[in-house]
């Protein structure tokens, strides 16, 4: 179900009409949340003081998502109809096709800042490339070199851009595609370090100070931190067990704070007890999804 956590109190916000559940994804320093609820389909959806609202998608759209919002209450995301899916942007409650690079078959857009600049990336058949909406153009802001991909997750209100390039490697006769954590600065990509061990990390946030949050995979995953250009592993939050963990930092605010998702992978009756959380922070608000599994 979707949830708030505002000064550490818990706040369980109302679906709409006919929904069974829903995931709140981003909120903003007003306290508006948005995410999506689920009925008989899937719909964006802005709360305002814990009442939902729906966003309504681009023309013929049978499923939409909402991922973020700024402070000037504009909410981007993605709107699916038919076989396209379109970066979307709702302003006042009216949605605009944020489109695609040239040639695109469809985008998706999964933060804005404070300025309106916005990141996500454009599909090519079976490839993505990252992509900033800023001032009614659309940047490619391309990749690593030798990389064959990339999405753009986050994006500071300084410009700077955080996601993934995605190389294709091959290991012992294997084809693997392997994630790197990428920082656009200046819409110049680089390329940040792996942490002992992992063999592909995602950036998913940055702040205006330049710290960067994302996730390891080795044997397990990490929460990690980028700092002046060192990668550290955060603690985790359930000790030192002999456990697999599924484990992502999501989102990083102004004073370092910063949320994700950590679940052990354990038996069926300690996940019941313990539940499967989503966290996204901005600031002072938490918002997210519990769900029991049964």
């Amino acid at each position: 179900m979707p949830a708030e956590w505002v000064g550490g109190n818990f706040r369980q916000l109302n679906l709409l009409p006919g929904a069974q559940f829903g995931v709140a994804y981003g909120v903003n320093n007003n306290g508006v949340v948005v995410g999506y609820t689920q009925g008989a389909g899937q719909i964006a959806t802005e709360w305002t003081n814990g009442i939902p609202t729906p966003l309504v998608g681009l023309s013929g759209a049978f499923a939409n998502n909402a991922f973020s919002v700024n402070d000037k209450g504009n909410v981007v995301g993605y709107s699916y109809a038919g076989q396209e899916v379109w970066a979307s942007e709702w302003t006042n409650g009216s949605v605009v096709n944020l489109g695609g690079l040239p040639g695109s078959q469809g985008s998706e857009a999964f933060d804005i800042n404070s300025n309106d600049d916005i990141v996500g990336y454009s599909v090519f058949g079976n490839k993505n490339v990252a992509t900033e909406w800023s001032g009614g153009t659309v940047i490619n802001l391309g990749m690593l070199s030798g990389a064959v991909q990339s999405e753009a997750y986050g994006i500071n209100n300084r410009g700077d851009i955080v996601g993934i390039s995605e190389f294709v490697l091959n290991e012992n006769g294997n084809t693997f595609e392997r994630a790197r954590p990428t920082v656009w600065l200046n819409g110049v990509p680089f390329n940040l370090i792996l942490p002992p061990g992992a063999f592909e990390a995602f950036a998913n946030d940055i702040n205006d100070n330049g710290q960067i949050v994302g996730t390891g995979i080795a044997a397990g995953s990490q929460i990690l931190e980028w700092n002046s250009g060192i990668v550290r592993e955060l603690n985790n939050p359930f000790g030192n067990q002999n456990l697999p963990f599924y484990e992502s930092a999501n989102a990083i605010n102004e004073l370092g704070q910063v949320v994700g998702t950590a679940v052990p992978e354990a038996s069926s009756s300690l996940m019941a007890l313990l539940g499967f959380c989503t966290f996204t922070i901005f600031r002072r608000h938490l918002v997210g999804s519990v769900e029991n599994f049964k």
